[in-house]
């Protein structure tokens, strides 16, 4: 009976610890698998903590707390905490630090802190605070708290704090919340806290402060503008150029009312 007892004790003394330092192992990173992964990955699920090689393919998932290499691939989610390679290609795609590569290639993207790429590429796009690179393609493309440096957005919706980009956002909703900086806004509802750039083009257009060459809508508000509006209603709280349209409406510079042509300087 005591032996039988001591047994059972220094075997309860064995095990508890190796079960307790797994559960703190696990319990850092709820994607960490606790090995290495070289050359090609493939399986239900590929993970790995290091990642070094040419691709991991998943049917499942694929996962990888630091990636180097040409692709990432799984039908449902494709993970990384820091990527540098080409491609990461999945239904749902997360970085969470760090994506520098190529492209992000899914139906909902998500880049939590930093991307630098060619393009996102989805139905929703969305990056919380950074992205260089080159373009937003979905129905949605969203940016969270940071800046968009470079990039276009093309989709139905466009969100974005600051933008400074070569084209601009076109779409049928475009919002630019703080800077817009590029060539045009073009959809049916363009906004922009401060614009610079040569057009907005929509239906309703507004922008509050500094102002383009030129806003073509229905509808056109701002409150500055440096160029011309054209549409059917224009109005400014400050007019430098001219407006064109049925009814043209100025605070500071030329007529507070007048149909068809209104001037200030």
């Amino acid at each position: 009976m005591h032996v039988r007892a001591l047994i059972i004790v220094i075997g309860f003394s064995l095990v508890v610890p190796v079960m307790a330092g797994a559960s703190e192992e696990d319990g850092d990173d709820p994607h960490s698998v606790g090995r290495d992964g070289y050359f090609l990955q493939f399986g239900w699920d590929a993970g790995s903590d290091l990642f070094a090689g040419v691709g991991q393919i998943g049917l499942h998932r694929s996962a990888a707390d630091e990636f180097f290499g040409i692709f990432q691939f799984a039908i449902w989610q494709s993970y990384a905490r820091n990527f540098i390679g080409l491609l990461q290609i999945g239904a749902w795609n997360v970085e969470q630090d760090h994506f520098i590569g190529l492209l992000q290639l899914g139906a909902y993207n998500e880049a939590r802190r930093e991307l630098y790429a060619l393009a996102q590429v989805g139905v929703y796009n969305e990056v919380t605070r950074a992205y260089v690179g080159g373009l937003m393609i979905g129905v949605v493309n969203r940016t969270g708290d940071g800046d968009i440096l470079g990039p276009s957005q093309f989709g139905v919706v466009n969100i974005a704090d600051d933008i400074y980009s070569i084209l601009g956002q076109y779409g049928v909703y475009n919002k630019a919340g703080d800077n817009f900086v590029g060539i045009l806004q073009f959809g049916l509802y363009n906004f922009a806290g401060r614009f610079i750039g040569i057009a907005q083009v929509g239906v309703v257009n507004r922008f509050y402060e500094y102002g383009g060459l030129l806003q073509v809508g229905v509808v056109n508000f701002a409150r500055e503008i440096n160029g011309a509006q054209i549409g059917l209603v224009n109005h400014t709280l400050e007019l430098h150029g001219f407006q064109i349209g049925l009814v043209n409406l100025s605070r500071k510079g030329g007529l507070p009312f007048m149909p068809f042509v209104n001037a200030g300087f």
